[in-house]
């Protein structure tokens, strides 16, 4: 992710310049553990004092599911970086918890994550009853999911 600080705005900490982005606190920590925050350009590990007209950016981090993976099927719509939109069967629920074996549509994303070897968590962004078809969204890590339930970043 990329974002500049508007010019119009006044010195911002970077802590709270990424909160009004919408990443938790927890996730701050780790993108600055990680060295994967940058400042114009230089790497930061800590807080620091943003100027009008300076770049954030972070790269996400990986993640990875203890989900079992269920190979079965799986209508992908559309994929990004971020996001991940497939198209749910009606008689499928959207996500268990656990390691149940139970099937599901995140166990089936788990699969497809697993085959294209991506390191990517299942975050459902939107869930469907079991018995309703239909799109359901889901983001690739924690961060996106805290940034679109806080209403941060738009579907």
């Amino acid at each position: 992710m990329d974002f500049t600080l508007p010019r119009s705005a006044p010195p911002t900490r970077l802590k709270t310049f990424l909160q009004q982005l919408g990443l938790s606190g927890t996730y701050w920590k780790k993108l600055k553990a990680a060295g994967a925050l940058t400042v114009n350009g230089e790497v930061l590990q800590r807080d620091a004092l943003l100027q009008p007209g300076d770049r954030v950016c972070w790269h996400f981090l990986p993640e990875h599911s203890d989900l079992l993976p269920e190979e079965a099927p799986l209508a992908v719509l559309r994929e990004t970086e971020l996001l991940l939109a497939v198209d749910k069967p009606a008689g499928l629920v959207t996500h268990n918890a656990g390691k149940e074996r139970t099937p599901s549509l995140s166990r089936r994303v788990a699969w497809y994550y697993h085959q294209h070897h991506l390191l990517c968590g299942i975050h459902p962004v939107s869930r469907l009853d079991r018995e309703t078809s239909g799109i359901v969204l889901f983001a690739k890590n924690s961060c996106v999911h805290h940034m679109l339930s806080t209403g941060r970043l738009e579907k």
